[in-house]
């Protein structure tokens, strides 16, 4: 039998070849995992698609905190929690999307709406005043 459709290689990452990943937040540099299991990646998106915003919030807030090595990970959490410097909802959201966007290799943004189409405008004439 040549070539069955009853089989198919895939690939995986070798986290060793993935370039370094970083972000700054508040004037501090953290540095994240590399690459993380796709199965995180799904268990971020299920945890996030849900209509109870204290376990979404909890996802964004695990899923960065995860994401960040060990080494930096208290310094996030003292950021998180300091009373002198505030990181916005949004802000965390956005770090929370930037690292599916980026371990996915997917933009997460939806998609800008389209066109109205070509604007016709007709020219009219009107009588001048007299």
């Amino acid at each position: 039998m040549a070539g069955s459709a009853r089989h198919k290689e895939f690939a995986v990452i070798d986290v060793s070849e993935v370039e370094p990943l970083t972000f700054n937040l508040g004037g501090e540099e953290f540095e994240c995992r590399k690459a993380v299991q796709g199965s995180e990646l799904l268990e971020f998106v299920r945890n996030t698609a849900t209509d109870d915003d204290a376990a979404a919030a909890t996802a964004v807030i695990d899923f960065v905190r995860n994401s960040i090595i060990e080494e930096d990970r208290d310094r996030f959490s003292d950021l998180l929690e300091s009373e002198e410097v505030i990181v916005p909802l949004d802000t965390l959201a956005e770090v929370g999307r930037w690292l599916l966007e980026t371990y996915s290799g997917r933009p997460t943004q939806q998609p800008s709406p389209s066109s109205r189409g070509p604007r016709t405008t007709k020219s009219s004439s009107r009588a001048k005043a007299s």
